[in-house]
């Protein structure tokens, strides 16, 4: 749901991919309507191959569904729910219940909200595709865990690289 939110949805990909490398890409000055349609010549291969890819990974989504955003939207809800299910009361930090430390699952999730909805890591904000997610309350729970997990758990996206034994000479 994330790549269909960043890439195919209009006004996500506007959100998030287009303005974070129109930022990143072009001098301030430079005509927006010019940026913007420089960037989406670039990005229709891989919004073609982002499509491709939602339609093999995501269950009875095809191309007329992609056209149809509530339809996504409430996929992507009930895909929310069912990972705050796993959050069975307020005192629990971690999607795991009986972890005292956030795991795999929390992480990869984490992930997936920050892209979305949340805009950003402890270190890295980006722009999200469906801010206005976070209004929605029957998803309240899950957002304090990502405010939670957010707050507690340092997650440093920027100046990272992998350990030098584990690369590849």
């Amino acid at each position: 749901m994330v790549s269909y939110y960043n890439n195919v949805d209009k006004q996500g990909y506007k959100r998030s991919y287009q303005r974070e490398i129109r930022e990143e890409e072009f001098p301030r000055f430079f005509p927006k309507f010019i940026s913007n349609r420089i960037i989406n010549h670039y990005m229709k291969s891989e919004i073609k191959k982002a499509r491709q890819q939602i339609k093999a990974s995501i269950p009875d989504v095809d191309d007329t569904l992609m056209k149809n955003e509530p339809a996504m939207r409430r996929k992507l809800v009930k895909q929310l729910k069912y990972f705050q299910d796993f959050l069975k009361d307020p005192s629990q930090k971690h999607l795991l219940r009986d972890s005292d430390v956030p795991t795999a699952a929390d992480f990869s999730v984490y992930a997936q909200v920050v892209r979305l909805v949340a805009g950003g890591t402890s270190d890295s904000e980006v722009y999200a595709a469906l801010p206005e997610l976070r209004q929605d309350s029957s998803l309240n729970r899950l957002w304090q865990w990502y405010d939670n997990m957010k707050e507690n758990n340092q997650v440093q996206f920027l100046g990272k690289e992998p350990p030098k034994d584990l690369l590849i000479n």
